[in-house]
């Protein structure tokens, strides 16, 4: 569904901690995620909702240290371990070709409604942009560092990989100590600290023609994207959609209206078909709210005052109320605690 994210990525990870000589055993058996698959499963055919994955990645992080783990795992991987996106992605034209298929299909990849790639043209550079609905913290950035390493898989796509450069990479979280990782994986000016996270390069590299350019082939594995990106949506459900549009609206909670119209349904209908799937938009609501508090909590310095008003709670009262409800601690509480396990 949207927002699923292919086992290939879990044992990505594995791999990479196993080259590190960090023993799993123990943490594979202890896993919330991965200790309740059967035996002898293959990660690779296996398929995790972000959610999930991401609590993976957040288990990994609390027992495991090593430094850069995103850009690792990120630079790991290959055009051809996305699947038929990726042969189609091959097969194309240009450059230029490939990056609006990839943007088109970004589901296809282990996207969700929290992350979010783009391509655009400013001036004389090509960008790739890519932004997140995590709060600020470890999971972002994790997720920031993977998703940017991963651009570098454009390389493999063009007839002479060496005229492939990247003129400056911006991101939107502060200079972490491992920078020396960062400049050994993108080789060019880097920036920390940006507004937005971002990969710049020559825009005349748009127009080089790739590899293994193939009309027919492109033909038959976009027209296979166009059909497993219908499945994929009509499994997501309405639920998964709803969510998806309060995530990508972060401090502003939209109104039960604007969910509606952003689905090109009505009110009652909206309610009629949530009410199918055994959930309001209240519901919903306060799932997101919940889930990204204690996000904020555990991952940035803002005030229990600060985390209500970016959740849209008028009185500081009614959020550790609810929070309380939902955790059976106070937001002050759970802090203190996290703060006493680290």
């Amino acid at each position: 569904m949207p927002g699923n994210t292919p086992g290939l990525y879990a044992q990505e990870v594995l791999s990479l901690l196993a080259r590190h000589g960090k023993d799993t055993a123990d943490y594979l058996r202890r896993s919330k995620l991965l200790g309740q698959l059967p035996p002898d499963t293959a990660l690779s055919e296996v398929e995790f909702t972000h959610d999930e994955y991401l609590q993976f990645i957040e288990e990994l992080l609390e027992n495991f240290d090593i430094p850069g783990l995103g850009l690792r795992i990120g630079r790991r991987f290959r055009v051809t371990d996305f699947g038929i996106l990726g042969y189609a992605l091959i097969s194309t034209r240009t450059l230029a070709d490939a990056l609006k298929i990839a943007e088109k299909y970004q589901m296809l990849w282990g996207g969700s409604g929290r992350l979010a790639t783009r391509f655009n043209i400013e001036g004389e550079y090509g960008v790739w942009e890519e932004s997140s609905n995590l709060p600020p913290g470890k999971l972002q950035q994790f997720e920031l560092e993977m998703a940017v390493a991963q651009s570098l898989c454009s390389r493999e796509l063009l007839k002479d990989p060496q005229k492939f450069r990247l003129l400056k990479v911006q991101f939107s979280f502060p200079e972490p100590d491992y920078v020396a990782l960062f400049e050994e994986t993108f080789r060019c000016p880097l920036e920390f600290g940006r507004e937005h996270t971002r990969v710049y390069f020559p825009k005349q590299l748009l127009e080089m023609e790739l590899s293994s350019t193939n009309d027919l082939a492109q033909a038959v594995c976009e027209d296979q994207c166009q059909k497993l990106l219908r499945v994929l949506e009509d499994r997501g459900g309405l639920t998964e959609k709803v969510r998806t549009i309060i995530l990508n609206a972060p401090g502003e909670m939209p109104q039960l209206k604007t969910v509606a119209d952003s689905l090109n349904m009505s009110l009652r209908t909206l309610r009629r078909r949530l009410k199918s799937e055994d959930t309001t938009y209240s519901e919903i609501m306060t799932d997101v709210r919940m889930k990204i508090a204690k996000q904020y909590l555990l991952e940035t310095p803002l005030s229990i005052k600060e985390i209500g008003y970016l959740l849209c709670y008028s009185e500081v009262a009614n959020f550790q109320r609810a929070f309380k409800n939902w955790y059976q601690t106070t937001p002050s509480g759970m802090r203190k605690q996290n703060a006493k396990s680290n």
